[in-house]
């Protein structure tokens, strides 16, 4: 006899399937990379050294699901509200130079904010209805 949990898909709902990134954050894109993670609607754990880029990628998918007067970036870290921000990630601040009498100024990858741009993609999917959608945003400076 079949009871409801046997009826449920095996994965219900909208699931990531596919996320790519052109240019965020350490993410650079000088060679044209475009960085790929494919979790194909999988429950997924992201691990990895501190500054390997596990929260940039929790943060792009935010900046694609989340309106940005509610976004909060690095939450994990603990983070406040103005540590990071979309022009931050769009030009790829990778550290800190300075001392304590000069003062610390933030390192970025894409120096030039005139050019700078990035590029967000994410592709979800419902096995159990056979549709899938895409949300992509171009950022730029």
């Amino acid at each position: 006899m079949d009871t409801l949990f046997d009826l449920r898909p095996e994965r219900p709902g909208y699931r990531l399937q596919r996320l790519e990134l052109y240019n965020w954050g350490t993410f650079d894109s000088r060679s044209d990379e475009v960085h790929v993670v494919r979790p194909d609607g999988r429950t997924s754990l992201l691990v990895g050294q501190n500054g390997s880029g596990k929260s940039t990628l929790v943060d792009a998918i935010l900046t694609l699901l989340v309106p940005r007067r509610i976004r909060n970036y690095n939450v994990a870290a603990g983070a406040q509200k103005t540590e990071r921000d979309e022009g931050s990630y769009i030009r790829g601040a990778c550290g800190q130079t300075g001392d304590d009498s000069t003062g610390s100024k933030t390192q970025y990858l894409r120096g030039d904010s005139r050019s700078s741009y990035s590029a967000l993609l994410a592709v979800f999917r419902d096995e159990a209805l056979g549709e899938s959608f895409t949300v992509c945003q171009v950022l730029y400076l």
